[in-house]
């Protein structure tokens, strides 16, 4: 039974352009570098989802046997790929999409010297503006963000002297951002001045409120080439107490309230007004005291997207009434992994988005990116308990 998404990447940017989602090698901005692994495992997932859009990918992701699982589950891979397996053929890719003025749909902006402006359909000043947060009070109805303040690097005193602990710390730049680097929550002065010395190259640093959350929302809209704003759904965060995203469950059971909807297309809204097509991701909370504040922004496809499209698909040919998405990294052989995948999958357990296997020998973990499917979150969380067993952590 095939699994289709609500709108594909095709319907949102155009088929005529090229999904490129890896991140540039070269370490540019505020994004970590130190698991070239991982960035290439994270172009598989959109794949579940591109329709007739090229999309650039890792060799490492569409192994015969990691495709061999995705169609056993209904998903459909692009018609068109890109591949590459090291930073020489991506840069060989790149420049050939730029010699032949094919526009790339980035999630990341590259360094200038590897991707000029005219390589991008999305202008690369724009997508900076969008998801650098010192503009997320620009963006968002007042009165639906924290108290927050953008300061100079320069300007420790005068936080030390208008802010109480805790808040949060956030570098403001137009660089590249992402990956929880550039996010520090700060409950002493300790906590302060390591932040402070390892922000202190960013343009800006923005000192924001730390509020209490009742629910989590990773909300997101798209505009399409079209012009249309259309609603791809809401789902509900699951992080540690540090803050790092572990998941996100999904489900029309428990849908997010109107009012944090509302204000996600608001913010789309905005972006509209200049010039936006593509993607947003805003990560909404409703808070213990009452309030639907947003505390950032991501315009570019988030790690949910996927899942949030194939979600109505999912439900319906399964009968189920709950999603989880999440990744995992693979402690157990190939072979035994493998046999599990088929055996979850053949059960309507099982939905993978993004399946990395390594070379032999190669230093790097299997890797899945998948939606697990349950009647209840309680039957989810037994399977996840199993699945840890066996060597999914």
């Amino acid at each position: 039974m095939q699994v289709n998404p609500n709108l594909t990447l095709a319907d949102i940017y155009g088929p005529e352009f090229i999904l490129n989602p890896r991140t540039s090698y070269s370490g540019f901005g505020w994004i970590p570098t130190d698991n070239v692994d991982f960035d290439d495992f994270r172009t598989g997932a959109p794949l579940s989802i591109a329709g007739e859009m090229p999309v650039v990918a890792n060799e490492r992701v569409i192994t015969e046997e990691s495709l061999q699982l995705m169609r056993l589950a209904g998903i459909s891979e692009p018609s068109s790929l890109y591949v590459y397996n090291d930073e020489e053929s991506i840069k060989s890719v790149i420049n050939s999409c730029i010699e032949n003025d094919t526009k790339q749909v980035i999630n990341q902006i590259y360094p200038p010297e590897e991707i000029p402006e005219k390589g991008y359909w999305i202008k690369p000043d724009l997508l900076s503006y969008l998801n650098n947060k010192a503009s997320l009070s620009e963006l968002v109805p007042e009165g639906h963000y924290p108290r927050r303040m953008a300061v100079k690097p320069t300007e420790l005193d005068r936080v030390k002297k208008e802010w109480k602990l805790p808040f949060v710390l956030k570098t403001a730049t137009d660089l590249p951002n992402g990956g929880g680097i550039d996010v520090a929550l700060c409950q002493t002065e300790e906590d302060v001045a390591k932040a402070w010395e390892e922000f202190k190259d960013s343009e800006q640093i923005v000192v924001e409120e730390l509020v209490e959350i009742e629910k989590n929302y990773c909300v997101q809209f798209a505009r399409t080439h079209e012009g249309e704003i259309v609603c791809l759904g809401a789902a509900e965060q699951i992080t540690t107490e540090e803050g790092n995203h572990r998941g996100n469950w999904i489900s029309d059971c428990e849908a997010a309230p109107d009012e944090v909807m509302t204000v996600g297309e608001k913010i789309m809204e905005n972006a509209a007004k200049l010039d936006y097509v593509g993607v947003g991701g805003f990560d909404i909370l409703t808070t213990t005291d009452g309030r639907i504040v947003c505390i950032d922004l991501n315009f570019r496809l988030n790690a949910s997207t996927p899942a949030l499209l194939l979600k109505d698909s999912i439900l319906s040919s399964t009968d189920r009434e709950y999603l989880l998405y999440r990744t995992w990294e693979i402690e157990a052989d190939w072979e035994e992994f493998y046999n599990d995948c088929k055996q979850l999958i053949q059960n309507r357990d099982l939905f993978p988005l993004s399946i990395y296997k390594p070379e032999d020998g190669q230093d790097a973990k299997t890797r899945i990116s998948a939606i697990l499917a349950g009647d209840t979150k309680e039957e989810i969380i037994g399977l996840e308990d199993q699945l840890s067993q066996k060597g999914w952590n």
